[in-house]
């Protein structure tokens, strides 16, 4: 593992590649997602970052917040009109 500092924000290039890796998936995979593939995407994140709220003994709700919100919304702002289908989805797996 490489430990040298990057040039960006003056992190370690490992987490650097971390950092850019998610911003090419917010600028240029997601984007291309069909609106199926988006619902599957907020589906499947959800149950997990959900399911790891009660694996950790805490209150699996607490993920949201209008921090949140405020973050979703902007990578996704159609978020609110998917989230039937989003829930229709994750209501199968609990």
């Amino acid at each position: 593992m490489e430990t040298g500092k990057s040039n960006k924000n003056n992190r370690p290039k490992w987490v650097q590649e971390i950092f850019d890796n998610e911003n090419d998936f917010w600028k240029k995979t997601y984007p291309q997602k069909t609106e199926e593939e988006k619902v599957k995407y907020w589906a499947s994140t959800l149950y997990r970052d959900m399911r790891q709220q009660e694996e950790s003994g805490l209150i699996i709700y607490n993920i949201y917040s209008s921090i949140w919100l405020t973050n979703t919304l902007e990578k996704e702002p159609d978020f609110l009109n998917m989230l039937p289908k989003i829930y229709s989805i994750m209501v199968r797996y609990v």
